[in-house]
């Protein structure tokens, strides 16, 4: 799965943690570990592919946005720790994502990533669910 729904998901146990504890605290080591755990179930959901000119408008601005949202809401450190948790499997098998661009000097690895996909995304899902991911933190913030 791209890194947009990982946000999501590691902003929703950040923020959720935060609602039910009203503790920022707890919320940065509970929420953030779940955020973490999290990764792996949801990469159960398989995403197709996108082409390289593709990733920006539907993996990296989602991010960008969503970001923005945290700090505009006045949440920004709970949606940084929920992302950053969320993603850091992927940070570290792909090398800080160094993988993607230098494949061969920072070959992935794959200590978090032994699962098959479950439910198999079309082009047209996976492009849906880096939107939905932002619509999930926009509301997030209303809870």
């Amino acid at each position: 799965m791209y890194s947009a729904p990982h946000t999501a998901v590691g902003i929703t146990c950040t923020m959720l943690t935060y609602k039910l504890t009203n503790n920022l605290n707890a919320s940065y080591l509970v929420g953030g570990i779940a955020a973490f755990m999290s990764h792996y179930f949801v990469d159960y959901l398989g995403e197709a592919g996108l082409k390289k000119s593709e990733l920006f408008k539907f993996d990296v601005l989602p991010n960008i946005v969503i970001l923005l949202i945290g700090f505009v809401s006045g949440n920004f450190w709970l949606f940084l720790v929920g992302s950053t948790m969320g993603n850091l499997m992927d940070i570290i098998d792909k090398k800080f994502y160094l993988s993607i661009f230098y494949p061969k000097k920072y070959p992935a690895t794959y200590f978090f990533h032994t699962q098959t996909p479950i439910i198999k995304f079309t082009e047209k899902q996976t492009k849906i669910a880096a939107f939905v991911s932002i619509l999930i933190c926009i509301t997030l913030i209303f809870i």
